[in-house]
């Protein structure tokens, strides 16, 4: 999922959404990530940021 961005206007919404399908069980969580590179969580600042999970 791309747009993991909280701190951008344009990610609020993706962000929520990917949690919300985590805590619910219907995603499982795979990996971050930021600016291209695996991370253990996204943080500002990033010019992308996505998830990644099945």
């Amino acid at each position: 999922m791309d747009d993991n961005t909280p701190w951008l206007w344009f990610g609020e919404g993706p962000t929520e959404a990917w949690q919300e399908a985590v805590d619910a069980g219907r995603i499982l969580h795979t990996q971050y990530f930021r600016d291209g590179e695996p991370v253990d969580e996204v943080t500002s600042p990033a010019a992308r940021a996505g998830a990644e999970g099945r």
